[in-house]
């Protein structure tokens, strides 16, 4: 198989020693070709100080046919505390408060199709699993984590956002993408 410039000038593509595709290309993140194409890029904005040890203080449902990619926390705390993402967890959410996520695009119009809740004890969720933990120093400002692989959410599935310590005053951003 030979591959062409496609524009009819008869060169073709070089290939290396090892059989890799010699190219100059620009590449841009994920994350901003969905922002830029699609304006499906979202922000995530949390202050709370969730009541006790273990009390979850953020609940995500996607809504979307789309699946929905978790890129990025970041996250401070007045002291000490631990957060951890859940995924899957199950039950209907008692508590808390809408929170609309802001599209990462000024120009765009779209809404994110989840289902939004943010509060100091949101009850009545069970069996979900741990799939992030995080120490914040409470002496240290805003940490971020990025995840190269995303965490992903399908349709009706759940991500959660707990405080093990609790009474500790978080602020939070949560980074989401829709892609199919």
């Amino acid at each position: 198989m030979k591959i062409e410039d496609g524009h009819g000038t008869g060169s073709k593509v070089q290939v290396n020693t090892e059989g890799c595709l010699c190219t100059k290309a620009v590449t841009i993140p994920f994350g901003q070709h969905i922002n830029s194409e699609y304006q499906e890029t979202y922000s995530i904005i949390i202050n709370k100080t969730p009541t006790g040890a273990d009390d979850c203080f953020l609940y995500v449902k996607n809504n979307s046919d789309k699946d929905l990619f978790v890129c990025s926390l970041m996250a401070s705390a007045d002291t000490d505390e631990t957060i951890q993402i859940k995924i899957k967890d199950i039950g209907t959410p008692v508590g808390g408060s809408t929170n609309t996520p802001v599209n990462r695009n000024a120009g765009s119009g779209k809404v994110a199709d989840i289902t939004c809740l943010d509060g100091v004890d949101i009850t009545g969720l069970s069996g979900g699993s741990i799939v992030e933990q995080f120490v914040f120093d409470g002496n240290a400002g805003s940490e971020k984590f990025r995840y190269n692989s995303c965490i992903i959410i399908p349709k009706n599935h759940v991500l959660t956002l707990y405080a093990v310590t609790g009474a500790i005053a978080l602020k939070v951003s949560l980074s989401l993408i829709f892609h199919d």
